[in-house]
C-alpha cells in the first residue's frame, strides 16, 4: 500500500472510532443523563433542604454524580462567578449580579439563648432589644453575619461579636455555655437546640424570615445533568 493510502485508511479507522465514540454516548444518554454536578451549598440548605431533594434526585438519576461542598453564601456566589461550582444554593443577602437565582424555599431566623442567660424568660423579641447583649455567630464571610450586621447599622447600632465560629454546631455549644445569644435558623438547627437545651425566642423583624436561593451562572450554557438538578431542586 502507499503512504498516500495508508493515511487515507488510518484517517477513515479514525473517523470510524470517532463514529463509535459518539453511538456510545449516545447510548448511554438514551439510557439516562450522564454527568458530574459541582453542588456548592451553605449550612442551612444542606442540614434542611438538601438530603431529601438529593436523595430522591440520585435515585432518578443513578448515572448522574453529585459533589456537594458545604461553603459559606459569600464564597459560594464566587466559585459560580469563576465556574468552579455548578450549582449553588444559599440563603439571599449576598450581590448576585451575573447570576440566575431562582427562591428554592425559606428559613425562620430566631435567637438563641441558654437556660441561663438574662433572656431565657422571653418568647418575642426585637433585634434592636438584643443588640444590648453579646453575640455567637458565624465568621466573616457568612451572609447570615452579614444580613444581622446591616440591620444593627440600620438601627445606628453595633453587633457586640464575642465569638465567631464557622459552624452551627459550634454555635450552639457556644450558646449553651451562655457565651453569648445567637441568631440561627430554626429548622436547621432544630437537633442542636434540643439536644442542648436552648431557649428560642422568636424575632419580631420582618427579615427573621429570609430566602433560600437556587443559582447558576447567567448566560452560560448548563450541561443536561445540571439542568435536571437545578429544575429538581426548584420542584418542577
Amino acid at each position: 500500500m502507499t503512504h498516500a493510502g495508508h493515511a487515507v485508511m488510518q484517517h477513515a479507522l479514525i473517523l470510524f472510532q470517532g463514529f463509535e465514540q459518539l453511538s456510545n454516548e449516545l447510548s448511554e444518554y438514551s439510557k439516562g443523563v450522564k454527568g458530574h454536578i459541582r453542588l456548592w451549598a451553605n449550612m442551612s440548605a444542606l442540614t434542611e433542604f438538601l438530603p431529601s431533594a438529593l436523595a430522591s434526585f440520585l435515585k432518578d438519576n443513578p448515572e448522574i454524580q453529585v459533589e456537594v461542598e458545604e461553603q459559606l453564601s459569600g464564597d459560594i456566589v464566587r466559585a459560580l462567578m469563576d465556574g468552579i461550582a455548578d450549582i449553588g444554593v444559599f440563603a439571599e443577602g449576598p450581590i448576585t449580579t451575573g447570576l440566575e437565582t431562582q427562591i428554592m424555599g425559606s428559613d425562620q431566623l430566631v435567637i438563641a439563648c441558654s437556660k441561663a442567660h438574662d433572656l431565657s424568660k422571653r418568647k418575642n423579641i426585637t433585634f434592636n432589644e438584643c443588640l444590648e447583649y453579646d453575640f455567637v455567630s458565624l465568621n466573616k464571610g457568612s451572609s447570615l453575619l452579614e444580613l444581622t450586621s446591616r440591620c444593627a447599622e440600620k438601627l445606628g447600632k453595633q453587633m457586640r461579636l464575642r465569638i465567631q465560629v464557622r459552624s452551627y454546631d459550634a454555635m450552639c455549644q457556644m450558646i449553651a455555655v451562655n457565651l453569648g445569644i445567637g441568631v440561627l435558623p430554626l429548622q436547621a438547627c432544630a437537633a442542636q437546640i434540643k439536644a442542648l437545651g436552648l431557649k428560642v425566642i422568636h424575632l419580631e423583624d420582618a427579615w427573621a424570615k429570609r430566602n433560600l436561593l437556587v443559582a447558576i451562572k447567567a448566560n452560560t450554557h448548563q450541561s443536561p445533568a445540571t439542568a435536571l438538578l437545578s429544575q429538581h431542586l426548584l420542584g418542577r
